[in-house]
């Protein structure tokens, strides 16, 4: 982790690794060098490289609103396109939550929640009040920009006027009266139940917890819709994202007699995860029955740009299929290796088949091509069958045009914009001193004034409490990390 690493490198444990980067295949230079070269820079001082890093996709960690379309249709309402049609719903939800509760098993009408939200108020992730602040330009934590220098979010206008509104949310009964009990697991489990309309998270959550939901037998008429963040007032809501993501650190001690084997190793991974030709070049270790990285590849680097490119080749390859005319014979029977064999081999649809790499025939092709057919030909999910079912969340997270991933790509092309937390470095020292006695504070204090224990009038107290306790000194020490950093390629 970035702490660990700034520890060794400046204690003088590592070893430069900048001509040993030029052993990584070609692949990975051109990954690093024009897709993450920004990853690279955190790790350069005076001329020296002092880990290879393991870039992120940073909008990989970008909200969206996923909502239940069938509750939508039951409620007679459309999808929101404003922050006030997106309570509309909330509201509409709650309203009908009797016959919402009459199509979904062993819940009662008191258990319908219209927006998931869970405890953890100061906790960036899925199924919490993230994506409510962002609707109003605040996150928990970030530091954004304004003018030359950073402002603290967390003390700002646009996080007074988000508690405001989750508060507002609190009092309409729109979500649980008994939120500061939920752990976002609790909230994925009420997902799946059936109780929960609204909810905010990453590109992945179509697979688990809505994927889960849509093959429970406990919510048959379950179907859900992501969209876009919803602003107030007519204005636009952006997630916020850091510029950079780095998820772990490969570095070498000094005292290694091989630090190339870094560079080795690194190689053999991307081979095994990304090359067609995997399976030529290792055989049954390339495959998850033979261990297929995890068991003896002991470092990595994910290639995030590789899952955009996985993203559009195979929806591609499943539009032009379907064109082509392939279709699944039973929609009842489950799809195997048997099924992916006979298409890669016939003598119309092989070639177009095969575009997709050996993984994606399993991970994708097998469960998404039902689904996707059942798609086309206008099923509803509440009908189509448990096979076509099971595709939901792997085609709605990874595969389809206005998916999860699509969402991601969008972002990362700059076909949709974000806005950005600029602290992306290691926590400063009265962060490291204060941090979680103010994290403390200002969940304290969210809490009281959501349930109405405290008054949102008081905001201005908060500030200065929190500030007097560290938050000022915080912020000048990220402003000065800040004005001392490169500028980002």
């Amino acid at each position: 982790n970035p702490t660990v690493y700034e520890m060794l490198r400046n204690g003088g444990l590592i070893t430069d690794l900048a001509d040993i980067f030029y052993d990584l295949n070609d692949e990975l230079q051109q990954m690093y060098l024009e897709e993450y070269y920004s990853t690279l820079q955190t790790c350069m001082v005076e001329g020296s490289l002092y880990a290879l890093p393991s870039p992120s996709n940073p909008y990989e960690f970008a909200k969206k609103i996923y909502i239940r379309k069938d509750w939508l249709a039951l409620c007679g309402k459309e999808v929101p396109a404003t922050y006030e049609q997106l309570i509309d719903v909330a509201k509409a939800f709650k309203t009908n939550a009797a016959a919402i509760a009459a199509v979904t098993s062993n819940v009662s009408e008191s258990q319908i929640v219209p927006i998931g939200i869970h405890k953890d108020l100061a906790y960036v992730d899925n199924y919490g009040p993230t994506g409510l602040f962002e609707l109003f330009g605040a996150q928990v934590g970030a530091y954004l920009p304004e003018g030359d220098t950073l402002t603290a979010a967390n003390t700002s206008a646009n996080m007074k006027a988000g508690l405001a509104a989750v508060t507002q949310m609190y009092a309409d009964g729109l979500i649980a009266r008994e939120f500061y009990t939920k752990s976002s697991a609790n909230i994925a489990t009420d997902v799946i139940a059936g109780k929960v309309g609204i909810i905010f998270g990453d590109w992945w959550i179509p697979e688990y917890p809505l994927g889960m939901s849509v093959i429970n037998a406990g919510t048959p008429t379950a179907d859900w819709v992501g969209i876009d963040l919803v602003g107030p007032n007519g204005g636009t809501a952006l997630p916020i994202v850091k510029p950079i993501s780095v998820s772990t650190y490969n570095m070498v001690s000094k005292t290694t007699a091989h630090p190339e084997a870094v560079a080795r190793l690194l190689n053999l991974f991307y081979d095994v995860y990304y090359n067609d030709d995997a399976l030529r070049l290792y055989g049954d270790k390339s495959t998850a029955a033979g261990g297929f990285f995890h068991n003896w590849i002991p470092i990595k680097v994910w290639n995030s740009s590789a899952s955009i490119q996985e993203h559009k080749r195979v929806m591609s390859v499943f539009d032009d299929l379907f064109e082509a005319g392939y279709r699944v014979p039973n929609l009842s029977v489950a799809l195997t290796d048997a099924n992916v064999a006979a298409v890669e081999q016939h003598a119309e649809y092989g070639e177009i088949f095969n575009r997709l790499k050996a993984r994606e025939k399993a991970l994708h092709f097998i469960k998404g091509y039902p689904y996707f057919q059942s798609q086309q030909f206008g099923v509803e999910v509440k009908n189509m069958t448990a096979v076509a079912k099971a595709g939901f969340g792997i085609f709605e997270e990874m595969i389809a045009y206005n998916g999860g991933y699509a969402y991601v790509a969008a972002l990362s092309s700059g076909e949709k914009t974000a806005k950005y937390n600029m602290f992306y470095g290691t926590a400063t020292k009265t962060m490291q001193s204060k941090g979680e006695y103010l994290n403390t504070m200002l969940v304290t204090y969210f809490s009281k004034v959501i349930v109405g224990e405290e008054s949102i009038s008081k905001w201005d107290g908060f500030v200065n409490d929190y500030n007097k306790n560290g938050g000022t000194k915080i912020l000048q020490e990220v402003a000065a990390w800040y004005a001392g950093q490169p500028k980002l390629s």
